[in-house]
């Protein structure tokens, strides 16, 4: 559900030969983020892997894709190459990498210079709120964000989480 997902979808498609298969499974994280959906997948893509062919190669895109692959490889995916795209957490990433079936890219994010951008509508600035929720993305987010804070020691850096908040509490806050 996703609003770049088939952006990603067709770049993906465009760049394999048309002899390759692409198949998708949706954990749908984005609008359930929960045990519960997490083991329904599991238990679902478990079966298929079972009593299908398996795999080639396993593309990932999202910090929920990757950590999924990350605890279940072994167990489903056995040497099969896996390569991720759409990082937010570059942690997971380089921790990712550790293994020699998985490689793949970050989903960095311009925070240098969109911070650079807005001191120069607002000079006067001596703050920067880095809004995040808590899924693995969001954490993924606040890590790149507090990151850049060695950058601008002219500025105080905070964070908001907004799953810390009722949506009322939130709108005061802000």
């Amino acid at each position: 559900s996703f609003p770049t997902v088939p952006q990603q979808i067709k770049g993906i498609e465009a760049a394999l030969d048309d002899d390759v298969t692409l198949e998708i499974e949706y954990m749908d994280t984005k609008r359930l983020d929960t045990a519960e959906n997490k083991q329904r997948f599991y238990e679902n893509l478990a079966y298929k892997l079972k009593n299908l062919p398996p795999y080639d190669a396993v593309l990932v895109g999202d910090d929920n894709a990757l950590q999924f692959m990350m605890d279940y490889h072994e167990e489903l995916f056995p040497q099969i190459p896996v390569v991720f795209f759409g990082i937010n957490d570059l942690e997971r990433a380089k921790k990712a990498a550790e293994n020699p079936y998985f490689t793949g890219m970050l989903e960095k994010f311009s925070m240098t210079e969109t911070i650079e951008i807005a001191k120069k509508f607002n000079p006067q600035a001596r703050k920067v709120v880095g809004i995040v929720d808590s899924t693995l993305t969001g954490q993924g987010d606040q890590g790149q964000f507090l990151a850049t804070k060695n950058e601008f020691s002219e500025l105080k850096f905070m964070v908001l989480n907004v799953s810390d908040y009722s949506l009322d509490e939130f709108c005061q806050i802000l």
